[in-house]
């Protein structure tokens, strides 16, 4: 068994409602979502309420409220909240992520080249960027 290999985690599978370019969603903790996973869309993730630890690809960082990550495509990531014993069993409305697919973005600056800027921060988060 090789050690160094980091378990990549269950695919999330990403069912787009019609034909929406970005997916939004909110849950809280714990959740079916709050699970070591990966997708292909492109996410910027907000924490509302609670610490704990966040995992991205091979690295791990404390995270409190109004923490906001840039995830890349297929990066595997968890954030697991701190549950104190004086705590309730669950942090309702812990989470808000924005989900969307690269080649949306990549046909957005054919439309309007100051997004290419976008682009650039993009490919710098094919790990995670936690923005603040």
């Amino acid at each position: 068994m090789n050690h160094n290999v980091i378990d990549p985690g269950s695919l999330e599978i990403v069912v787009p409602k019609g034909n929406e370019s970005i997916r939004w969603l909110e849950h809280g903790y714990p959740s079916a979502l709050a699970r070591w996973h990966y997708h292909p869309e492109i996410e910027i993730h907000l924490i509302r309420t609670s610490m704990g630890t966040m995992m991205a690809g091979d690295g791990m960082v404390p995270f409190g409220p109004g923490q906001v990550s840039l995830l890349g495509s297929n990066v595997p990531h968890n954030w697991i909240s701190e549950m104190g014993p004086n705590e309730k069993t669950s942090i309702p409305n812990r989470d808000v992520a924005c989900q969307v697919l690269p080649n949306r973005i990549q046909a957005l600056a054919q439309i309007f080249p100051e997004a290419m800027q976008i682009m650039t921060l993009l490919r710098r988060g094919d790990q995670a960027i936690v923005l603040n």
